[in-house]
């Protein structure tokens, strides 16, 4: 049995191509977007013994004000491991070992961000793991026909759909790097208009690196009626799965159901290109009543549980890290991130 931590892209991409499942979250490129400054890297733990092979890919970053100290998560979207094998004694061995690899760089703890389309929750064994089910996640399973998962979508939302196609409104898809910085533009005055939390608050840097991953990854869907583009989704795609991963409309246009249209039209794209499932992702909070995952249950009865991992490396500086969080930070921030795993970094 071999480890080995690789933050090559050639080397990534050559132990990756040995999975047959997989999605464009564990790719190399698709990490490289989320690299902000010197102190983050993209890594991943490779372990293997002939065919039996584990992979699990996150960001490590450097804990500030600790120079030889680390923690991790897996990238913005769904992660986790991937292994070839179901082998528990091997699995074991390779969670150890990470462990073990983890411990002797000064790794102190992580987060985990599990993929519900491969449900890989269930590839994790080891005690020093904490699962968590956050919340479901709405997909569509695009192996019906188009007419069979219409008559799934809500009553309402059907009739938004022929109204919207009624008053003309039509789709352009689009991929070049000017496309995807106008996007961003729509998209951050959305979010500003929402008031929505920094963590859904990319830069620029993250659209054009992924236009440059090509249109075999990410599309970009646009809302139009007549010439004014009303609304937009960034939809991303791997072999079998594609993903809902970002959105906007505008507000005076809202009676035109922008949204819905284009939900509708990548729908009936991807049965056409043969995707298995299309991943439309969860609500904003845990709440069951939340609006965004009411919107997208219009689409859909199907759900899947979305699940995060608490990863315990060092429990001790796990505590000091804390207790100085504790001890330095306001009332209003211990108040609102207390419940964080990796509170400390707030």
């Amino acid at each position: 049995m071999q480890a080995q931590l690789i933050s090559n892209k050639n080397q990534w991409d050559k132990a990756l191509s040995n999975f047959s499942e997989r999605d464009i979250y564990f790719e190399y490129d698709y990490h490289a977007l989320y690299i902000n400054n010197d102190h983050e890297c993209a890594e991943a733990f490779y372990f293997f013994d002939n065919e039996k092979q584990f992979f699990f890919p996150y960001i490590k970053q450097n804990i500030s004000g600790h120079n030889d100290l680390f923690d991790f998560e897996t990238v913005y979207g769904y992660t986790g491991p991937l292994s070839t094998t179901d082998d528990v004694s091997f699995l074991e061995k390779a969670w150890e070992t990470f462990k073990q690899t983890a411990e002797n760089n000064g790794i102190v703890c992580g987060l985990i961000r599990f993929n519900p389309l491969l449900d890989n929750s269930s590839i994790t064994t080891p005690d020093y793991i904490e699962k968590i089910g956050v919340r479901e996640t709405v997909y569509v399973d695009l192996e019906q026909s188009y007419e069979e998962i219409w008559k799934t979508f809500k009553k309402g939302t059907k009739s938004d759909i022929k109204k919207a196609n009624k008053e003309g409104l039509t789709k352009k898809i689009l991929y070049s790097e000017e496309d995807y910085i106008s996007f961003y533009n729509y998209y951050v005055d959305h979010m500003k208009q929402l008031g929505t939390t920094n963590f859904y608050f990319f830069k620029k840097d993250c659209f054009l690196k992924l236009c440059k991953m090509g249109a075999e990854k990410s599309k970009i869907y646009f809302a139009c009626l007549g010439d004014k583009i009303i609304g937009g989704s960034i939809i991303l795609y791997s072999s079998k799965f594609c993903h809902y991963h970002l959105s906007w409309s505008l507000y005076d246009y809202r009676n035109y159901r922008p949204n819905k249209f284009l939900l509708n039209e990548v729908i009936k794209d991807a049965i056409d290109s043969g995707y298995k499932y299309f991943h439309l992702g969860g609500g904003i909070t845990n709440e069951p009543d939340d609006s965004l995952f009411a919107f997208k249950k219009h689409f859909s009865k199907k759900t899947k549980m979305f699940q995060l991992g608490k990863v315990m490396i060092d429990s001790e500086k796990y505590k000091d890290l804390c207790e100085e969080w504790n001890e330095n930070s306001s009332l209003e921030i211990k108040e609102q991130y207390k419940s964080y795993f990796l509170k400390y970094k707030y």
